[in-house]
């Protein structure tokens, strides 16, 4: 597998700075064209909710199209700045082949639906870390890219500071329980990883639980394969959260990329997400290349 093709939602806040400087930056790297995709909500879609109070509905409707001009063009200078940034060709009347290019793509409508039909013909999906860490259950554009996408979803601290962070990708991890969610995220991620110059497996493990060494070996012997040499960290929770001391292990490592599964399933636009990855999610500060 190889990184031609890159999504990345934008929604224009300055907190997701650091997600659109990665996408611009992997499109680089990898030679690839990233798509910057902005989502508009269609104002008359609030209408319905109103009823007969039309002068009610008139109102939201003239100020949801204004924030929503603000916010475009908002966007829109962000991804001018970054593509000229990384000298990345953007809007270009025909594509260079062969090199990185950038699309900036609006759309309006319903997130769900846009960021699934979309996320299905890219390679990677990078979007930004929630605002509200603490509501990350009810961000439509996670869901949809975790849950109807198919493809891996590459989730981008937030900035914190006035300057984007660069994207960094010396050092990767892998948290690695043996399921198939892991296994798809591990697979997703063979192009990021083969640029790393350190690569570690993180196991969580109970303390006297007995490491299952034939499926390790087997585990080291595929990631040979594919030119990654690597350790496997055990790492012993205890009475602890998993995802908190993986994610501790993964500080001290200095880890750049994040691997793991996301567990849980998706129904009726709601997003049901296990200890691990909701913990993972409202914690991290490092970025997770994430699949379902």
């Amino acid at each position: 597998m190889s990184i031609k093709s890159i999504l990345c939602v934008f929604g224009g806040q300055p907190h997701e700075q650091d997600a659109l400087n990665s996408a611009m930056a992997l499109a680089q790297s990898h030679s690839a064209h990233v798509r910057v995709l902005h989502i508009s909500p269609d104002p008359s879609a609030y209408m319905a909710a109103f009823g007969g109070e039309i002068a009610t509905a008139g109102t939201i409707m003239i100020a949801l199209e204004k924030k929503n001009a603000e916010r475009l063009a908002a966007a829109k200078r962000y991804v001018k700045l970054f593509a000229q940034k990384h000298n990345i060709p953007l809007d270009a009347a025909e594509m260079p082949a062969h090199h990185a290019s950038a699309q900036f793509l609006h759309l309006t409508g319903i997130v769900d639906g846009i960021v699934a039909s979309e996320g299905r013909l890219s390679d990677l999906i990078i979007i930004s870390q929630s605002a509200d860490k603490h509501n990350v259950n009810q961000n439509d554009i996670l869901t949809s890219a975790l849950f109807n996408t198919g493809r891996p979803v590459l989730m981008i601290p937030g900035t914190k500071g006035d300057q984007p962070r660069q994207w960094r990708d010396k050092t990767a991890a892998l948290a690695w329980d043996g399921s198939l969610e892991a296994a798809r995220a591990m697979w997703g991620a063979m192009p990021l990883l083969a640029m790393a110059e350190n690569f570690h497996v993180l196991t969580a493990r109970r303390h006297g639980e007995a490491p299952d060494l034939a499926g390790e070996i087997k585990l080291m012997d595929y990631l040979k394969s594919h030119g990654l040499q690597t350790e496997i960290i055990a790492v012993d929770h205890g009475r602890h959260n998993p995802a908190e001391m993986v994610l501790e292990q993964a500080r001290e490592l200095k880890t750049d990329l994040l691997v793991m599964g996301a567990y849980g399933h998706s129904r009726l636009r709601e997003m049901f997400l296990g200890g691990f990855t909701e913990y993972m999610l409202k914690n991290t500060d490092i970025p997770l290349l994430l699949s379902h």
